[in-house]
């Protein structure tokens, strides 16, 4: 039994996912390490065999398995006895072993091989992802991204719509929101997002920044230059930050990118890094916005712990009240309340460019495949998880 002491509309949406995934009670007693190399027992309609690190899985079907979700298509045990999953690297190694027929699912092929593994008559699985789309996180910690119109100049000079032709493609559009249109609570704000690069050069202008000999503004000897960290992303992910760089780039504005898995946290933290690409998984737009969007949570906002911006979230913004918005939506039983709560701090976060987005996603980890003809039955979960309750394969 779960008692509140308020009320907790994200609650049962979360509840739904596999991120509170039941486990037996005995899984509890065993530890961390333990738990992390396979030993816990799920309620799923497979069974984990076996778990080799840094080489693969193997998924046994569960023989007495009877409690499928509403979104099943059949009763009962999965039809699929055994699933073997491999731990490859490489993209074009797990294309290849598709296309040669020695594989029955790839994970995550690159936009341009997924048309044409699409076209040699393969499936391909995906769903937008709900959450957070992949966005410019902020350090504001640096003194010129706690000027507004830095901020949003450096919004207002980001191309999306060409960004989403050139490099990302139907399947990761230009984000018209700091959430997601599969998320609870979405709300189109696009207006806010619009590509206006004589606006962005207007608000740098005004805000005292003039241009330098080699195109970059200066103000006060500083130039208007900001390192992005960078963990891995897919290729197309890299390709759309070479293509941003190059349009902030007319506003006056130089964005490098360093890519360093091991040291983000330390650059976050002691200011040599000034923004981030970030996005991020949930079902409910109402616990995405409220676990950084407040007061009290706002350091959480560059998902990097121990940075102190300093001054509350309501200090980098035009009007304030988003603390109090996102606070009040997040106990707020009544649903059209709650999405107008919602939509009004989504529109103050994009306005006012607490956080950049730039185009929707799908879960590069989980939630794209290219499956071969003979696949039958991928669906994606709400969190764009692959699920293979329902797989079958043609015989033969």
């Amino acid at each position: 039994v779960v008692t509140f002491s308020r009320p907790n509309p994200s609650f049962l949406p979360t509840l739904a996912t596999g991120q509170l995934a039941i486990l037996a009670p005995s899984s509890f007693d065993l530890s961390y390490e333990q738990r992390d190399n396979g030993e816990f027992i799920g309620s799923g309609s497979f069974v984990l065999e076996s778990y080799t690190p840094n080489e693969g899985i193997v998924l046994a079907r569960r023989e007495d398995y009877a409690w499928p979700s509403g979104a099943a298509t059949h009763e009962g045990a999965p039809s699929i006895e055994r699933v073997t999953i491999s731990f490859v690297d490489e993209q074009s190694v797990r294309e290849s072993a598709l296309q040669a027929g020695e594989t029955d699912l790839a994970q995550n092929p690159t936009t341009q091989v997924a048309d044409q593994l699409e076209a040699e008559g393969n499936g391909l699985i995906f769903r937008a992802q709900s959450g957070i789309p992949y966005s410019l996180v902020l350090n504001l910690t640096d003194p010129a991204l706690q000027d507004i119109a830095v901020r949003r100049a450096l919004s207002r000079a980001i191309d999306r719509q060409a960004i989403f032709e050139g490099v990302t493609g139907a399947r990761q559009p230009a984000s018209t929101s700091v959430l997601t249109p599969s998320t609870t609570g979405y709300a189109d704000v696009s207006e806010h997002l619009v590509h206006d690069l004589d606006e962005a050069n207007r608000l740098l202008d005004e805000a005292g920044w003039t241009t330098g000999d080699d195109g970059i503004r200066v103000k006060d000897g500083r130039r208007l230059t900001f390192e992005l960290i960078l963990w891995w992303e897919p290729q197309e992910v890299s390709d759309a930050l070479q293509l941003l760089k190059e349009q902030v780039a007319g506003a006056g504005i130089e964005i490098t990118v360093r890519e360093d898995i091991g040291g983000a946290g330390g650059s976050w933290r002691d200011g040599t890094s000034q923004l981030h690409l970030n996005n991020a998984t949930r079902a409910a737009g109402e616990l995405a916005l409220y676990s950084q969007y407040t007061n009290d949570n706002f350091e959480s906002a560059s998902l990097i712990e121990g940075v102190d911006f300093g001054r509350p979230l309501d200090d980098f913004t035009e009007s304030g009240g988003l603390s109090d918005l996102v606070t009040a939506q997040i106990t707020e039983p009544d649903e059209e309340v709650r999405a107008q709560l919602l939509a009004e701090a989504q529109e103050i976060i994009v306005r006012d460019a607490l956080r950049i987005p730039l185009f929707d996603n799908i879960n590069s980890e989980s939630g794209f495949f290219a499956s071969a003809p003979t696949v039958h039955g991928l669906r994606s979960s709400t969190l764009s998880e692959l699920v293979l309750h329902d797989i079958w394969k043609d015989e033969g």
